[in-house]
């Protein structure tokens, strides 16, 4: 993943200054089944924000990235802006539904993120075609999120000095996290606005 990895490395260089200090890149996601897209999440380097301010502050955060990336902000973020985590899985499988129709684009670095994902499936001893929802990649360990009937850790496994493990994940969920992201990027809202407004009774 040469081309990708130095493009988040000179992002996460870059952005920083880029943004005044606001923003600082802290992870990122590879999402193989979905396009082959990777998500950037970000932290705030400020301690005050509201809900009402994160549409724009997204909006700001694409207008720093190049194309082929999604981004949000940290989980640790959005609470600050006083947004709810409970119910969350529920809210997303709204989701699915609501946006089910917002077309997820195919990312530039689709090949890179789709050879990874075999990779490791193979590491794992599963079919490549398996579908794989998420790749959290990091230093000492690796998880691989794979789309399932149900929430559970399979399987762990130790090489080459790092800790793999592989865990299903129900699809839906993810299916209206993926939508609700287009959506927000599509129409400059935040993705937590995207997430809270699928269900009509609740909004940011």
């Amino acid at each position: 993943m040469k081309v990708l990895k130095a493009a988040i490395d000179s992002l996460r260089a870059s952005i920083p200054a880029l943004s005044g200090g606001v923003f600082a890149l802290e992870e990122y996601v590879l999402l193989p089944h979905y396009g082959g897209n990777v998500m950037l999440r970000f932290g705030l380097m400020r301690e005050s924000v509201t809900a009402k301010e994160l549409d724009a502050l997204e909006r700001e955060l694409y207008s720093l990235l190049p194309e082929g990336f999604f981004a949000d902000f940290m989980g640790s973020v959005y609470r600050r802006a006083g947004v709810s985590y409970e119910g969350l899985e529920e809210k997303l499988v709204r989701c699915a539904e609501s946006y089910r129709d917002e077309p997820i684009p195919v990312s530039p670095f689709f090949d890179e993120v789709d050879a990874e994902a075999k990779r490791l499936l193979r590491l794992f001893g599963l079919p490549e075609d398996t579908p794989v929802w998420e790749i959290q990649p990091d230093e000492e360990e690796t998880a691989l999120l794979i789309l399932g009937d149900e929430n559970a850790k399979i399987k762990e496994v130790q090489a080459d000095g790092m800790k793999y493990e592989v865990i299903s994940v129900r699809k839906a969920p993810c299916e209206g996290l993926m939508r609700a992201a287009v959506y927000a990027r599509e129409r400059g809202v935040s993705l937590m606005r995207a997430v809270c407004n699928a269900i009509q009774e609740e909004s940011l």
